[in-house]
């Protein structure tokens, strides 16, 4: 099965934003385990950037979280 991943749901597990951060973490964990094959946007890769790059307010580890 094929799921497109939003936004919303990567930003709260990279950011462990309360009160969604356990329920990315599922998603995740699921996708880790082939349970589906994640997807995102090219879109949503830029926004995903923005956002975690406003919340680091550093290049190096924003592309660090990103990459892990």
């Amino acid at each position: 099965m094929r799921v497109l991943l939003d936004t919303c749901v990567v930003v709260d597990f990279l950011q462990r934003r309360e009160p969604f951060c356990d329920d990315a973490y599922a998603i995740f964990l699921a996708a880790a385990n082939r349970r589906f094959d994640g997807f995102v946007t090219a879109k949503s890769l830029t926004d995903i950037y923005y956002l975690t790059h406003r919340f680091t307010h550093d290049d190096a580890k924003t592309r660090k979280v990103l990459s892990t």
